[in-house]
């Protein structure tokens, strides 16, 4: 009998590229919220940093619930100054894009159950109207998805969030939904990018404050929580590779890819890809693994946050090494968003355990320092209320944590960039 070949390791752990159905992880909470949505009437709003999982949620979601969706990507409206084409683009992906007319068939048949009857084709041409091309785009769309569900996705909302004259585009296409000739068809819209607040956005817009009114946000697509992190851990290597993960150090080699990854999902792949080859020649995973894992990731995936990293360490001779203790120390800490209190406490408790006296100054400078605007190597930015810090980026928490280290006496040190 012969064997079916083993899976390889770029098949399974898909970071970019292909959607990868069998390594979806089910995100509970956020179904459950897409779900009771959908069932409402207004366009849908769905957002969260990169790499969290958003891309894969709809997908996935759509899919399973029998949604028929089209995506227009905005990257393409940003760079080709407008969003109208790319959704006749998406909906008729013909070279150029241009759409004349379109077919439809539509079988009649009748008679009592069981009994045979003869099966009548109708087909129906339809010209598109050369000056509404927003209007083919939708009845086509109709036409295609049937008597089914439909959605536009406009995705990477991010690439036109600053350019006025694309969000005003948008605008209007959200306010034309509305327009009967629309709502005939059915057709939906999810707005899909990393921006919290687009209401708000089209709210503050004096022209289109009734845009606003028709948009209703998605729960925020955030980090996996730990038992979503821990099943797409344990799938991918021993449901999909049939690696075996060592029995003694499973739980520590589980939880330090959750850490290390801050259980954001695309970064969870491109991690679990890494470590997959390290442990490809034997099929398995072990704990030593673990470091040339974290090495070759920080050089495939995060090179560019260790530069910016790199660029905020104080030098190896300064006495108190304070805003490395404090780089150190937000790597360390959970939450979204933290006080300065929160970070001296934290700076308190693992660089001066035994001093408890000892007086901790120049922490808020620090996060100051660290958030600078107008610099290419701020990590961190104050939250809306001014009142704490949150990192400019997930990765730079990830590089954090994987590029430095405790040496002697307590010092911060950091992976050799001749690693990187």
């Amino acid at each position: 009998m012969i064997s079916e070949p083993k899976r390889r390791p770029e098949e399974v752990f898909t970071p970019r590229g292909e959607f990868n159905p069998r390594m979806y992880t089910p995100r509970t909470s956020l179904e459950s919220d897409f779900r009771t949505k959908l069932r409402q009437s207004s366009h849908l709003v769905l957002y969260g940093e990169s790499g969290c999982g958003k891309s894969w949620l709809y997908r996935s979601f759509f899919s399973q619930n029998a949604v028929m969706f089209k995506i227009v990507n905005l990257a393409d409206a940003s760079r080709n100054g407008k969003i109208t084409p790319e959704i006749l683009r998406a909906v008729n992906p013909a070279p150029g894009g241009q759409l004349t007319g379109y077919d439809t068939k539509k079988s009649a048949g009748g008679g009592l159950p069981g009994v045979a009857t003869a099966v009548l084709e109708q087909t129906n041409k339809y010209i598109v109207p050369a000056d509404d091309p927003l209007r083919a785009a939708i009845s086509l769309f109709r036409a295609q998805a049937g008597a089914g569900a439909a959605f536009l996705v406009f995705d990477n909302l991010e690439r036109i969030f600053e350019k006025p004259a694309l969000m005003e585009e948008l605008a209007d296409i959200i306010t034309l939904a509305d327009d009967d000739a629309f709502l005939q068809h059915k057709v939906r819209f999810l707005i899909v990018g990393v921006p919290s607040g687009v209401r708000e956005y089209f709210a503050r817009t004096p022209s289109h404050r009734t845009v606003s009114n028709r948009l209703l946000e998605l729960q925020e697509v955030s980090r996996m929580s730990q038992q979503e992190a821990e099943a797409l851990v344990v799938r991918g290597f021993e449901g999909e590779l049939e690696y075996k993960i060592e029995a003694v150090d499973r739980f520590d080699i589980i939880r330090h890819i959750e850490w290390a990854t801050d259980r954001i999902p695309q970064a969870m792949q491109e991690y679990c890809l890494q470590l997959a080859f390290v442990g490809e020649a034997t099929r398995t995973v072990t704990k030593v693994m673990l470091e040339q894992a974290d090495d070759v990731w920080l050089k495939s995936s995060l090179s560019s946050a260790y530069t910016v990293v790199e660029g905020q360490l104080n030098e190896r001779d300064t006495r108190v090494q304070r805003r490395n203790q404090v780089l150190y120390v937000l790597g360390r800490m959970d939450g979204e968003e933290f006080k300065a209190a929160q970070v001296e406490a934290k700076v308190r408790t693992l660089f001066y355990p035994n001093e408890p006296s000892a007086t901790i100054g120049g922490v808020p400078n620090a996060l100051s320092e660290l958030a600078l605007t107008g610099g290419a190597g701020a990590v961190l930015r104050k939250t809306p209320k001014g009142d704490a810090y949150m990192f400019l980026d997930p990765q730079y928490r990830m590089c954090i944590r994987v590029m430095l280290k405790l040496g002697a006496n307590n010092a911060v040190e950091k992976i050799a960039s001749s690693k990187i």
